[in-house]
């Protein structure tokens, strides 16, 4: 089509709306394959750190994608997980934890901001986010995190030591070698199965994180056909280190 594309952090609406479409696409390629009729619902599980690629998930159900159930899946840093099951989100003596799935290591995700506001009007999440920068907490009624969830949303996250089994043991049934997000998507997803079909967003490449991963798979990634080693990744991980000064 003679375009350049790129790509950006997920606070920015020029990443959120491709995704938006490829929900859209992603139906329509199960509806293609037989895999569900069209209209029929389908489950989505998102790994979820930034709540980008989860909210454009929530705003394509809006715009007419069959979603059932939305699944919100954290790691260790599990913030989004505890608040969607407690409407308390709160960064009081809780520490950002050093994972295998670092794209979800987020304490204060920009995008839920984005959902609340459109739960919950404006003012009240004014009010939130500054006692959020006060007092490092807000807590929501019952009746709003009601809202919140609207009627699609669960959450649960995964461990350090089972996302490692995951990548293993997906790799052994399957042949195919998952990044440690989507690991963390399955892991979860397993846990929220319903009669609906379940599409888990897999947002990464593996070899973008085999040095993490080359010890819990006991395969050699010469050996590994799915998905074909990336060229791109590969040379850039071959080249130079330009930036070596570590800021405490």
């Amino acid at each position: 089509f003679n375009v350049s594309l790129n790509t950006a952090n997920s606070i920015n609406w020029g990443r959120l709306i491709p995704q938006i479409v490829y929900h859209f696409h992603t139906y329509m390629e199960l509806v293609d394959a037989n895999a569900i009729e069209l209209g029929g619902k389908v489950d989505l599980c998102v790994p979820s750190g930034n709540f980008g690629n989860i909210l454009s998930g929530l705003l394509a159900k809006k715009l007419g994608v069959p979603y059932g159930d939305v699944i919100v899946a954290s790691n260790e840093n599990k913030i989004l997980s505890d608040f969607f099951n407690t409407g308390n989100y709160d960064l009081r003596k809780r520490a950002l934890m050093q994972t295998i799935s670092p794209a979800i290591d987020i304490l204060v995700s920009s995008n839920l901001e984005r959902w609340l506001y459109l739960q919950l009007g404006s003012k009240k999440v004014a009010a939130l986010y500054e006692k959020l920068k006060e007092d490092r907490y807000f807590v929501l009624s019952e009746e709003e995190i009601e809202l919140v969830r609207s009627g699609c949303i669960k959450a649960g996250w995964c461990g350090e030591e089972e996302c490692k089994e995951e990548l293993g043991q997906t790799l052994i049934n399957s042949g195919y070698l998952l990044d440690p997000h989507t690991s963390v998507g399955l892991v979860v997803g397993r846990r929220f199965r319903t009669e609906n079909p379940m599409v888990v967003m897999s947002t990464a490449h593996y070899s973008k994180f085999w040095s993490d991963i080359e010890s819990h798979i006991k395969t050699p990634e010469s050996d590994i056909s799915d998905p074909p080693q990336h060229p791109g990744i590969k040379s850039c991980l071959t080249k130079e280190v330009v930036h070596k000064e570590e800021i405490e």
